[in-house]
């Protein structure tokens, strides 16, 4: 598992930390240190809402983590072998991405960079079929 200090030098190198937000990430790196294995990558960090909850939602190279850092830390993993679907959903000015996996469907709100985040997933998701297709 990656160390609080190497996990807080990953989430700087991804997002702008700053006085206003510096512990919001430094309690996200310590929730997240006994999660992420040593050759697991963070690609990309966005805020969202799923199921009411506010949520730091993380892509690896691995899964997709929801992270809520509440008092008590919550968290759903989607590993990326899982993923059936990944699409965006627009209706004027509202946005939803969709997950579907194994038929069920995690909906993320509110989310910050909705398109980036989809096509990392995506890169994500052909680097295993690339990597499972070379083993076969």
């Amino acid at each position: 598992m990656k160390k609080e200090n190497q996990l807080l030098y990953e989430i700087n190198s991804l997002v702008k930390v700053n006085f206003f937000n510096k512990g919001r990430f430094k309690y996200l790196a310590h929730t997240l240190n006994s999660v992420i294995e040593d050759d697991e990558e963070i690609k990309i960090i966005c805020s969202g809402r799923n199921d009411n909850k506010q949520l730091e939602i993380l892509c690896t190279n691995k899964r997709i983590l929801m992270v809520n850092s509440g008092i008590l830390p919550q968290r759903n993993e989607i590993r990326i072998e899982n993923i059936e679907a990944i699409t965006l959903e627009s209706k004027g000015l509202l946005t939803k991405l969709h997950i579907i996996i194994a038929g069920k469907e995690f909906i993320i709100e509110n989310m910050t960079d909705y398109q980036n985040f989809m096509n990392i997933v995506n890169e994500q998701i052909n680097n295993y079929k690339n990597i499972v297709g070379d083993k076969r």
